[in-house]
């Protein structure tokens, strides 16, 4: 197979990939999670919820502790499980694609959202998730 050709089918791999929860906005087979039991599950076990949720399009319902820009200009929401004004370290990162900046204009701290992406694992006790977009679907 000619280089061109294999650098063209990893390419469509790696794309399909990074699309992979933004094509099942209708998929009912989506875990949908709060954010205290996805933290339970991966304090409980990282190794078990690595392979449960790791790569794999969920859908998390929590409070929205604040919203960014990530260093390379993508949005980010970090999701709590309430927001009752104390500090809390740990939390569901959601990165967003640059082009869904627009969707997070009419959001504020304190919202109550469903967020669905791809679970890119935990990091320092937050877990992170990719491709981010809102789950508009009745809670």
């Amino acid at each position: 197979m000619p280089k061109s050709a294999k650098i063209f089918i990893i390419s469509l791999i790696v794309i399909l990939s990074v699309n992979a929860c933004a094509n099942k906005k209708e998929d009912i087979s989506i875990t949908t999670l709060t954010v205290s039991s996805l933290m339970n599950e991966y304090k409980s076990n990282e190794v078990l919820a690595d392979q449960q949720y790791k790569g794999k399009c969920v859908t998390v319902i929590g409070v929205i502790q604040s919203i960014n820009s990530e260093f390379l200009g993508g949005p980010k929401i970090s999701l709590i499980q309430k927001d009752d004004g104390s500090l809390q370290l740990n939390s569901v990162d959601c990165e967003f694609n640059r082009e869904d900046k627009a969707s997070l204009l009419s959001i504020k701290v304190g919202d109550h959202v469903k967020i669905k992406g791809i679970v890119k694992g935990q990091f320092l006790g937050s877990i992170s998730m990719d491709n981010c977009q809102f789950d508009l679907s009745p809670q």
